[in-house]
């Protein structure tokens, strides 16, 4: 290029290209078709099924008196563990608690309209509050769980006049109670949101009295009022599978549970139950 003066080398030779090499670099020698990429191993498997082994060796452990621990994919846990997740205590008792406690405040009839039921009566529900509740939002219950400070989503199983389950998802930064309903044309939207209606007032007392917003200040700050109930809303019929056999409710409610928390898409129906 005119005016431009060419690179040099030391003894003022002009560099130029090579007219022989085309690249600097020595070509590998052929060593046939590229390999098929292999395939990724799954980590996580909805329709996993137990192996028999697996199960009957569990059970026969459960059965002998003279054994106290069990070897686990992770570590050895103690029969108590496994005795509580079978007797089910934890969760599902206490999501009846709470609806207990705050029904015996509000006095709410879910079957009539929030805007056709008079206001309920000012409460501060810091009182109500079970101490072995603040147990699970410090993770000390259940077994090997985690501190709510780490976390930002709970996920809950929610009885419905005992005829009926479905699933909440806390969303605590965003203060939201979604509703996952595997049947959503049985019931009206606002039906459900009076059944789940203690979770969204008492979630932020719980939270409060737990000192979870003294560890997540961020979280208090954005809000006026910090024990302000959570929103509730459910989702529609097509973000949630829908079952189509009564009784079905409880592996859905589980199922749905499992991939809200594993953060997969749902891909299952009526026929994977």
């Amino acid at each position: 290029m005119a005016g431009r003066k060419q690179p040099q080398t030391r003894a003022g030779r002009c560099i130029k290209k090579s007219a022989i090499l085309k690249s600097p670099f020595t070509q590998l020698p052929y060593s046939g078709p590229p390999r098929e990429k292999e395939p990724s191993q799954v980590m996580f498997d909805p329709f996993r099924q137990i192996p028999p082994v697996d199960r009957n060796a569990l059970m026969a452990f459960l059965e002998d008196s003279n054994r106290v621990d069990h070897d686990c994919i992770y570590e050895r846990l103690g029969k108590p563990t496994f005795q509580n997740i079978i007797n089910s205590g934890g969760w599902l008792r206490y999501t009846s608690w709470m609806w207990g406690t705050y029904d015996a405040i509000a006095k709410i009839n879910i079957h009539t309209h929030p805007n056709e039921r008079p206001p309920v009566p000012k409460h501060d529900w810091s009182v109500d509050i079970d101490v072995t509740l603040i147990k699970y939002v410090k993770g000390i219950l259940s077994a090997h769980s985690s501190s709510w400070n780490k976390i930002d989503h709970v996920y809950v199983p929610v009885n419905c006049e005992n005829k009926h389950w479905l699933v909440a998802h806390v969303d605590i930064p965003k203060r939201h109670v979604t509703l996952f309903n595997s049947s959503c044309a049985r019931t009206l939207d606002w039906f459900q949101m009076n059944n789940a209606e203690s979770l969204g007032v008492l979630f932020p007392y719980l939270l409060n009295k737990s000192s979870f917003y003294n560890v997540r200040p961020e979280l208090a700050s954005n809000c006026t009022q910090l024990l302000q109930p959570f929103n509730i809303s459910r989702t529609k019929v097509s973000d949630c599978p829908q079952q189509t056999i009564s009784g079905d409710c409880g592996v859905f409610m589980l199922k749905c549970i499992e991939y809200l928390s594993s953060s997969k898409n749902f891909d299952y129906g009526q026929d994977n139950i």
